[in-house]
Formats: structure tokens, C-alpha cells, sequence
């Protein structure tokens, strides 16, 4: 005899098991006994309650020699097979006859495919099958094999007995490695498998019972009993529907030694078939949950006669759609995604009592974090339902992350709908009034997005003044920072503006036009920014260059060359006290002065930048003025300010400023210059302070 109609190799060449429903055939070994049982309930009067025993049979080869007591402090032998008992009705000639037809509906009504036992060799190679059930005269114990042949079933045998009980069992023999080395080996882990897949029979209290085996310690669990009283803290069965179509869920929280996250279980006539994440707007945490009982994740096994009718032949998945469309009919079939939010919104019904604190404790995170990013405030009222999406419990950094994804979602959908709104009010100039109040929305939308990053930059500023004022105090060993460490705070060394971002340095503090420079080199030699020819390592500590003059067109002209304007900035030790005839700042910004003079182009990205000859040149040093210094100078003729903070020299014949202010100088200008922004946005005296906390910290 043989499966009717089918290559039964080919079959299992062509259905390959994925490594995560490696129990599948055994499932499928269980779900017969359990069906053989029903029918024979259902037939025959008076028949003994129904039993099913899996026995986990273990690789001989790893077996531990010793007193079975002491093999619990042992990791137990990889699984080497299964072996199926049942109580039920049989293999009689009928059953036997159905058994060998391949789809066969005898078990329709069961949600029976009719291919179940075909996938018995899927993670197996062998099977064998005895069963005993009442013949005409006594009993009949009919033997066969199932092999992986292209018949698949062995001729059977039948022996006359002339009394036995009925049972049937079935033997699945070695597991096959690549299954069997990443299957759970401890036995309360195999019988969680079996608890979740079989769920809605193991929770019902007057079902089938069923129990499990160890053959390596002769442990036993009984599932019936391990489902409620390890598996469960709560079990809520509720019925929903999603249009014409209605569904059972089975709400349970499920102890952590069972259950490892939250999520959801689509089952088919009772089996669980597939499993789905719990939608975050229903749970926004991955973490356990507490009820005071103890710590739980949530699962929800959901059925009715949608998921029945649409499961696919080997029970691995649904025949619907994974998301639902952009057009929805009234007739239309559910997808797995309208399922899952369907029951992730009865989930949260359920687990209100537990959730609800730990969301307004969220809430509160939320609402203080965007409140004291200033950037972040238009978030509480444009995207709090968002925001209260993100997973409960993340760590700050794991959190602010979430919430700067946010912010940029809403600013790039903020100045999506301006373009957009712009562009039709361009086109319909006509009809002006009747966009009018869109527009004015959107306008309030797109000025709050403004509004909010200006603050944020401003707060940046007054954070970068006062960090830049502790740097000019002496250190715990009594002296100051060094050249190097200040060059850091205006702009990064050995960089370029190719490097960085525009707005990550802080050459504003020196002069604000310095932040629209068009090309920025900072401690690098004049002849490796492109000095052409240059054989010299002249290196100021930063070089900007224009492509037009301030005053003039800057701002809206692009006809970049040539460059128009040179800005040079130096740095000296705060305190500095000594200065000689070469090293004092303004002979050194001479000669960097006639260098550039000498060499008139500069070569960048292989594109050639010429500096026109009469093009002004301006030089910055910051640096104490200390006698000195000023002893230095006597030979030039320059101009200092009142407070005798700020020294300037005009050099007619070099077309060029030099200016030297003190550190104390430039941050009381850079104050002064933002000083209104900081008291619009209450930011006065606040930053300050935090760094001065800080460097006492540090200290």
C-alpha cells in the first residue's frame, strides 16, 4: 500500500521545514491521536476518558551513567525522536483507507487538511505506526512503516488478536541534526511548545488529557495542569469581529518561565498556525509586565472560522493578506494586519490596570524631556499620540533617539505641505481667499519649526560662551589651557569646512560673518589648503576665504571667482606674558600677509580659486594683552580701545586689518551681540551655571 496519488519523496523535497517549526510533524502526530480520540468518543458509549502520552526519547549515545536522582545537575541528551500514544479509535479499514488518501476531508469538520502525516518525515527519517482497535471477531493490531520512498507508506501487516485494548502508537525516529541541535533540550521547555500550540485544548479544564515524558529521567508533565497552573495568571476569553467576520480571542498573561515576549497567536481550529508582534500602540513596552502576581507577558491566541478556512495545507500560515490595501471594501477579507490591531485594541482593554500607570508615568517623560529640548516643545501638541507610541522603559539614549525621529518626521511633513500649499497658490492666484486659512495654518506650523530650531541654536550660543569663559580659568594645577584646547572651541584642528557641518563651529564668536564663510581651513600649512607653489609651512591657526565682500553682495550673488575677501584668525595661550620681535602676533600676520600676496591662487578640490590683488585681508589674534606685548609694538602705529582690551592696525600698503582683542573682549562682545535672545528665551545666567557645576565636578 502506499499515499494514493502522490510522490511522496518528491512531496518532501518540495516542502522543506524551516529550523523553527522543527516540532511541526510532531504536532501533527499529536493532533491525529487527539482526533482519533474525539471520533471514538464520539461513536462508542461508555468509552474511557481520552489519553494522549509523547515521549521524548533521547540520543542513547549521551545517555548519563549514574543515579537517575543526581541527573537534574546535568544538561539533558539532545532529543533523538518522539513517540505518540492515544487511546483512540484506530487505524480501522475506514480510517486506514482515509489515512492513505492524500487530502482527504474525512477530517474536515476537525479542520483536517488530509495531508497532516505527510510532513511525518519532515524532520524525522523514519516512522512507524502499530495500532490496536476491535475487529469482527476480538481485536486487530495493524503494523506499517513510513519511509522516504515515492510510495511512502510500507504494505501493512495485520495480526488477529483476541483481546487488547485500543491504542495507537507512533514512533518518530532520528530527529534529524540540523533540528534537533537547536531544539530546547530541558523538558518544561518542550512542554511550553507543546502548551502554546496546543493552547485552546490544554486550557479547556474538561478536554483531553495529555501529558509528556522524559525517557532520559522518567520526569513527567501533565500539560493539562502545566498550561493553568505555569503557563497563566489571567485567562479572558472575548469575541470581537472585524466587519462580518468574528473572532475569539483568548486573553492570558503568561508566566515569564513559559512566555518570553508579547505576542499575539493566530490559531486554525485550535492549533496555533502563525505568530504576530502585538502592535506597539497597543503595548508600547517589550518588556515583562506586572499585576502584583508575579511578572507576565501578554499573549492572545485568537480564533474563528476566517482563520479556520484560510489556513494553508501544512497549517505554517494564512492564505490573506499581510496589509490591508489602499482601498478597503465592505466584503473584503481581514489582512493579518486589521487582525492584529483588532486584537492589540481588546489587549489593551484587557491590560488597562497594569498598563495605565506605567503610561502615565511615560507621559510625564515625555511631556519633561520636550519641555526642556526646546526644539522638541511643538511635539506635545503636534505628535503626543506619537510620542506615546515610543516603548515604555528605553534608556535615555535609546529614548531621545526615538523622539529626534519624531521631530524630524513632523518638520519634514511640516515643509512637505508648505511646498505643496505654496505651489498651488502660486498656480491659482485667483482664487487666493479660498486657500487663505490652509495656508495660514501651515504658516503657523512652519514658523513654529523655525522659531523652535533659532532657539535651539541660540541656546548652543549661550552654552558655547559659557563653556568657552570656564576653559580661560586655571585649572586645578593653577595653570591654563593651552592654545590647542581654546583652537578646539572655535573650530576643530586639522579640518576643514569640507569636514564639518556649517553650523558646528563657533567662529560667530569672533564675528558673526565668519559663520556664511565659503571655505574654511583650520591649523593647516598655507601650500596644503592649495597655496599654488607654495614651498613655505606657514600655518595660521584658521584661513577663511569669501567669494564676496560683506557689504556688498554676498548674500545673493554666485559668481564665485574669484574670492573677494581673506580672514585670519590666531590664537595665542591665555596669560601669555613673553613675546619677542619675530613671535609677537602682528609680525607673524605680516608674514602671513606677504605670503598669500606672493602666491596668487589657491587650488581646492583640483578647481582653481584666485584671490584678486586688491582683495582686503583680516587678521584676528586673541590673546591677553600684556605689557609685553604692547613693548612690541611701539614700532607700528595702532589704535587701542578705552578699556585697553582691543588693539587695531590698518596696514595701507598691504590692504590689511589687523585686530587683537583680549579673550575677556571677545566674550563680552559675543554676549552683547545675543544678549537680547538669551532674555527673550530665558536663557540668561541659565547655561552658565551647569558648566560651572561641571568643572566643579570635574575638579
Amino acid at each position: 500500500m502506499s499515499f494514493d496519488q502522490i510522490d511522496y519523496r518528491h512531496y518532501l523535497d518540495q516542502n522543506k521545514l524551516k529550523e523553527s517549526d522543527r516540532f511541526q510533524p510532531v504536532f501533527e502526530a499529536v493532533e491525529n491521536a487527539f482526533n482519533a480520540i474525539e471520533e471514538r468518543l464520539r461513536l462508542e458509549t461508555g468509552s474511557p476518558d481520552g489519553l494522549v502520552t509523547i515521549t521524548v526519547n533521547r540520543r542513547a549515545e549521551q545517555r548519563t551513567i549514574g543515579d537517575p536522582k543526581s541527573r537534574g545537575q546535568f544538561t539533558p541528551p539532545e532529543i533523538a525522536g518522539f513517540t505518540i500514544v492515544d487511546n483512540g479509535i484506530g487505524f480501522r479499514d475506514e480510517n486506514w483507507a482515509a489515512f492513505k488518501t492524500v487530502y482527504t476531508s474525512h477530517k474536515k469538520l476537525q479542520g483536517g487538511k488530509g495531508v497532516g502525516r505527510l510532513s511525518y518525515l519532515q524532520a524525522f527519517t523514519e516512522a512507524e505506526v502499530t495500532s490496536t482497535y476491535p475487529g469482527t471477531e476480538g481485536c486487530r493490531r495493524r503494523r506499517f512503516t513510513i519511509q522516504r520512498t515515492a510510495s511512502g507508506v510500507s504494505d501493512d501487516q495485520i495480526e488477529e488478536l483476541e483481546r487488547a485494548a485500543c491504542e495507537t502508537t507512533v514512533v518518530l525516529r532520528k530527529f534529524e541534526p540540523r533540528y534537533s541541535k537547536k531544539a530546547p533540550k530541558a523538558l518544561d521547555a518542550i512542554a511550553r511548545s507543546f502548551v502554546v500550540h496546543f493552547f485552546q485544548r490544554f486550557s479547556v479544564s474538561a478536554g483531553i488529557q495529555c501529558r509528556i515524558v522524559d525517557d532520559w529521567d522518567d520526569a513527567k508533565i501533565d500539560l493539562n495542569q502545566f498550561c493553568h497552573t505555569e503557563f497563566m495568571l489571567k485567562k479572558l476569553d472575548e469575541s470581537i469581529a472585524i466587519g462580518t467576520y468574528p473572532l475569539m480571542i483568548t486573553h492570558t498573561k503568561c508566566k515569564t518561565r513559559v512566555a518570553d515576549k508579547h505576542q499575539i497567536m493566530l490559531c486554525a481550529n485550535g492549533r496555533v498556525v502563525r505568530t504576530v508582534d502585538l502592535p506597539k500602540d497597543a503595548l508600547p513596552t517589550k518588556k515583562k509586565l506586572d499585576s502584583g502576581d508575579g511578572g507576565y507577558f501578554y499573549v492572545a491566541f485568537v480564533n474563528g472560522p476566517i482563520l479556520d478556512e484560510h489556513a494553508n495545507q501544512d497549517r505554517l500560515g494564512f492564505a490573506l493578506e499581510e496589509t490591508t490595501g489602499d482601498t478597503v471594501f465592505e466584503d473584503d477579507l481581514p489582512s493579518i494586519q486589521q487582525i492584529a490591531e483588532a486584537v492589540g485594541a481588546a489587549g489593551r482593554k484587557f491590560l488597562a490596570a497594569d498598563i495605565d500607570p506605567l503610561e502615565e508615568e511615560h507621559r510625564q517623560r515625555v511631556i519633561k524631556y520636550c519641555t526642556d529640548n526646546i526644539a522638541y516643545r511643538p511635539l506635545i501638541k503636534n505628535r503626543m499620540d506619537q510620542l506615546m507610541t515610543i516603548s515604555f522603559g528605553l534608556s535615555e539614549r535609546e529614548f531621545e533617539k526615538e523622539v529626534w525621529g519624531i521631530y524630524h518626521q513632523w518638520k519634514g511633513e511640516v515643509r512637505r505641505r508648505f511646498g505643496e500649499m505654496a505651489k498651488t497658490v502660486r498656480e491659482n492666484t485667483d482664487e487666493l481667499r479660498q486657500y487663505r486659512d490652509g495656508y495660514r495654518e501651515i504658516l503657523r506650523d512652519v514658523s513654529q519649526v523655525a522659531f523652535h530650531e533659532l532657539a535651539e541654536y541660540v541656546t548652543d550660543r549661550k552654552a558655547v560662551i559659557d563653556f568657552l569663559q570656564s576653559r580661560l580659568a586655571r585649572g586645578s594645577d593653577g595653570k591654563f589651557k593651552d592654545e590647542d584646547a581654546i583652537h578646539d572651541i572655535f573650530f576643530p584642528r586639522k579640518a576643514t569646512s569640507n569636514d564639518i557641518a556649517w553650523d558646528e563651529s563657533n567662529l560667530w564668536l569672533i564675528d558673526e560673518r565668519l559663520a556664511f564663510q565659503d571655505f574654511v581651513a583650520s591649523d593647516i600649512p598655507l601650500k596644503d589648503i592649495g597655496l599654488d607653489g607654495s614651498v613655505a609651512l606657514t600655518r595660521p591657526d584658521i584661513a577663511a576665504l569669501y567669494d564676496k565682500l560683506f557689504d556688498t553682495t554676498f548674500a545673493f550673488s554666485d559668481d564665485a571667482l574669484p574670492f573677494t575677501s581673506l580672514t585670519l584668525v590666531e590664537f595665542k595661550k591665555p596669560e601669555r606674558s613673553s613675546y619677542n620681535e619675530k613671535e609677537n602676533p602682528v609680525a607673524q600676520a605680516i608674514r602671513y600677509i606677504r605670503e598669500i600676496r606672493e602666491k596668487k591662487a589657491f587650488t581646492r578640490d583640483n578647481r582653481v580659486f584666485r584671490l584678486q590683488p586688491n582683495s582686503p585681508i583680516h587678521v584676528h589674534v586673541i590673546c591677553h594683552i600684556v605689557d609685553n606685548l604692547l613693548d612690541e609694538l611701539q614700532g607700528y602705529n595702532y589704535c587701542q580701545s578705552t578699556d585697553g582690551e582691543g588693539i587695531w592696525l590698518y596696514m595701507d600698503k598691504l590692504n590689511a586689518i589687523v585686530e587683537i582683542i583680549s579673550f575677556e573682549k571677545l566674550i563680552a562682545d559675543a554676549k552683547k551681540r545675543n544678549e537680547v535672545f538669551f532674555q527673550k528665551l530665558g536663557v540668561d545666567g541659565m547655561v552658565g551655571d551647569e558648566v560651572q557645576q561641571h568643572d566643579e565636578d570635574a575638579a
